[in-house]
């Protein structure tokens, strides 16, 4: 039996000793030998514990008692008298050992020793990994908590203790409740019973620091269950989100900024992404296209376009995120129920934070009123040289009419009048005088008619005028007259304006061959800036606005914008002028105010004449009365005649000559400054106003004044007195005498100057 059990006590892998009441070993198994080759010589009945025991200290078999051999083996002596309890063991070669010594009664000792190094391995990696999670856990700016199911603390990290500005020590195995109070522990209390039933929680709050801080914090609680799926405790996070917080506010407050500057925009602004698909659009691409952000984001061009315009924008969209560069181009848009537009379209490349495209921009811009205005401008210009041209033509044709007017004077009186001669004559000086009055429209398109204005009561006009109409026009043509009811008083010339409001009239009846309606109404205007910018050249202010409407044939487009011009028909040839409305055009410039046409073809057309309303309102008449004629029976004085038009100049000294004076002629300014400054004696300075040269009539009778003060001046032209006025101001004394005019008339001035 005993051998038998001696074999059974080798095969265990536990070290077995036994050692008598003086410590000698008495039995020791073959995992004793095995293990203590070290010291084999000396395993042998009868060695002492001590013995053994310091051989292995001498050999640096015990890693714990290096350096301190003696002291640790009169320890390790004590103990094995004396066991308590196991002893643990480090000896060479990391190995670890538990002994178990128990003392019999007859006073020997049995010592198992087991090999607990595997153990002691995973202690200490678990120790390990016990310490590096407390570093991270300490490093981590969050609070973390490990509660137990009774929702005490079991685990905190140093952000915890700074949190309930306590150390581990004393919340460790406490509740909330006991830490932070009843009250202040309720408010997480629901959460963390709802974590205990297996629910994670999370929620967000303001923590008030030790330091008086408060801080927006993110929590979370999440149930820890174990193997059986009982909840055991519960993990706690807590994040510190107040710059989190901070930064989403300001980048709430910035996408606000944005969003209101990019809805303010005076544009329509879209995003696309490189799919072309729409991402973002502002407030006046949604008013501008009729289209909500909704409808159009996620969507592409193909989508609201035909095929070929959404195939050219996808290609300008390629072709811009391919050159990374930005692209303008004036385009018109058509949308269904929509007027026509002019659109300027930028696109440009978005770019991502690496430099790569990841969309394209469209700013579309409504330069409608911009094209309106620049063809105002156009049109205006046009006008403006056509004016000039017509206003150099008419004087021209005056100098022309002039020439003929006055030797036709001159042949009257130096050829016998009969029936035959007295006929060609009167149509002579009829045509002059229908070719003066040719002229006379001209210089009124080209705004240098005279004019006399005055307060004219807008009331009394139009009824004088329906009156004058219904004479005038026909049985076939109704005039009526709207309600005139508290209308102002227009500033204007009379004459002008009656001859403007007939033009406006019989171009509404040419426009009804077979009859029809004239209206006549009125109606007080005040302009805006913003009205008055939207139009060329008129100021802000008080209109009366008079209008002429029939229900005529209506006008094209292209007519009306070419109605003002001269000599613009689309009447029938030998059926009118063509300057009718260009005498209503420049009647209305010139009287400081502006003409428009509201018409369309089929349904009549209304010609509306904006006047100014007087600041003044007394109704004085102010016109020049003419110059009434005086007979004499001799003309006697010298005159110096200044006229470039040698034709001109040569038919006025032949007729001044038959009257009886002496004349001195001058080409220009110099040829007339040189002439007086070696004539005797001038009575009358003659002189054409407008001369090249650069010394104009005016320039002249200064000088001429100057050297001989009071000089008698008349001054004569083909041009308006509106034009001698700003060629310089007329001296006090002098007169004007316009061409074309026949020699009673320039007898019967001259006379009245000189006597």
């Amino acid at each position: 039996r005993l051998a038998n059990l001696t074999t059974a006590i080798n095969r265990k892998n536990e070290i077995v000793i036994l050692y008598d009441a003086d410590d000698r070993l008495v039995f020791c198994n073959d995992a004793f030998r095995d293990f203590n080759t070290d010291i084999a010589d000396l395993i042998r009945p009868g060695v002492t514990f001590e013995e053994l025991t310091r051989a292995s200290l001498e050999r640096g078999l015990i890693t714990e008692a290096l350096g301190r051999e003696e002291d640790w083996l009169q320890q390790r002596l004590e103990r094995h008298r004396n066991p308590e309890g196991p002893v643990e063991l480090e000896r060479h070669g990391g190995v670890w050992q538990l002994i178990q010594e128990q003392c019999l009664e007859d006073g020997s000792v049995v010592s198992i020793v087991l090999d607990i190094t595997d153990r002691k391995r995973a202690e200490e990696a678990l120790h390990d990994n016990e310490r590096q999670l407390r570093l991270i856990t300490d490093a981590v700016p969050a609070v973390i908590i490990y509660f137990d199911a009774d929702l005490r603390f079991q685990f905190v990290n140093k952000t915890a203790e700074s949190w309930y500005d306590r150390p581990a020590a004393e919340l460790i195995g406490r509740t909330s409740a006991e830490v932070v109070g009843t009250k202040r522990a309720a408010t997480a209390s629901a959460r963390l019973e709802a974590a205990l039933a297996g629910a994670p929680q999370e929620y967000e709050a303001r923590h008030t620091y030790p330091d008086g801080q408060i801080r927006d914090v993110n929590g979370t609680y999440v149930p820890h269950f174990n193997a059986a799926g009982h909840v055991v405790g519960i993990y706690t996070l807590v994040l510190d989100v107040t710059e989190r917080k901070r930064a989403q506010d300001a980048l709430r407050d910035s996408e606000q900024r944005f969003r209101t500057v990019f809805d303010h925009v005076p544009a329509a602004i879209a995003l696309k992404d490189s799919q072309g698909r729409y991402e973002l659009i502002n407030k006046p691409y949604e008013e501008y296209f009729q289209n909500k952000a909704e409808a159009v984001l996620g969507k592409t061009s193909a989508d609201f376009y035909p095929p070929e315009i959404a195939a050219r924008l996808a290609e300008n969209d390629r072709s811009v995120a391919k050159s990374k560069s930005v692209m303008t181009e004036d385009t018109k848009v058509t949308q269904p129920h929509l007027p026509m537009r002019h659109v300027r379209i930028t696109k440009f490349p978005v770019f991502e934070q690496s430099g790569k495209v990841s969309g394209v921009g469209t700013i579309a811009i409504n330069i409608s009123a911009e094209k309106a205005a620049e063809e105002r401008l156009i049109q205006s210009q046009k006008m403006e040289a056509v004016g000039q041209l017509t206003g150099g033509i008419a004087h021209e044709f005056n100098n022309l009419l002039q020439v003929v007017a006055s030797y036709v004077g001159l042949l009257e009186e130096d050829l016998p009048l009969n029936a035959e001669t007295k006929q060609a004559f009167d149509a002579i000086n009829r045509n002059v005088t229908r070719g003066a009055d040719l002229t006379d429209r001209l210089l009124s398109y080209s705004r240098q008619q005279p004019l006399a204005p005055r307060s004219l009561d807008v009331i009394d006009v139009l009824k004088e005028m329906q009156i004058m109409l219904r004479q005038t026009l026909g049985e076939r043509i109704r005039v009526e007259t709207a309600p005139l009811i508290n209308i102002w008083p227009a500033e204007a010339d009379p004459n002008q304006l009656e001859n403007a409001l007939l033009n406006l009239a019989l171009n509404a009846r040419d426009a009804m061959p077979d009859g029809g309606v004239i209206k006549l109404s009125a109606e007080n205007i005040q302009l805006t800036a913003e009205d008055a910018a939207a139009r060329e050249d008129t100021t802000p202010g008080d209109y009366v606005m008079l209008a002429v409407t029939d229900n005529g044939s209506g006008m094209t487009a292209e007519s009306m914008n070419r109605a003002f011009e001269p000599f613009f028909s689309t009447k029938g040839v030998g059926k009118g002028t063509g300057l009718g409305l260009s005498m209503v055009y420049g009647f209305a410039k010139q009287s400081g105010g502006f003409v428009e046409i509201d018409s369309e073809v089929g349904q009549g057309t209304t010609m509306r004449l904006y006047l100014r309303r007087p600041i003044k309102t007394d109704n004085n008449d102010t016109s020049e009365a003419e110059l009434p004629p005086r007979a004499t029976s001799r003309n006697i004085g010298t005159i110096l005649l200044v006229e470039d038009d040698n034709d001109v100049r040569a038919s006025l000294a032949a007729q001044l000559t038959s009257m009886g004076y002496q004349v001195m002629e001058a080409k220009d300014g110099a040829d007339a400054l040189a002439a007086f400054v070696e004539a005797k004696h001038i009575d009358l300075l003659f002189t054409d106003v407008v001369m090249p040269g650069g010394l104009s009539g005016l320039d002249l009778a200064r000088q001429l004044v100057a050297l001989r003060p009071g000089l008698k001046i008349l001054y004569t032209t083909g041009y308006s007195e509106d034009v001698v006025a700003e060629t310089g101001q007329i001296q006090d004394g002098a007169f004007f005498l316009r061409k074309p005019y026949n020699k009673a008339r320039l007898a019967a001035t001259i006379a009245a100057i000189l006597n």
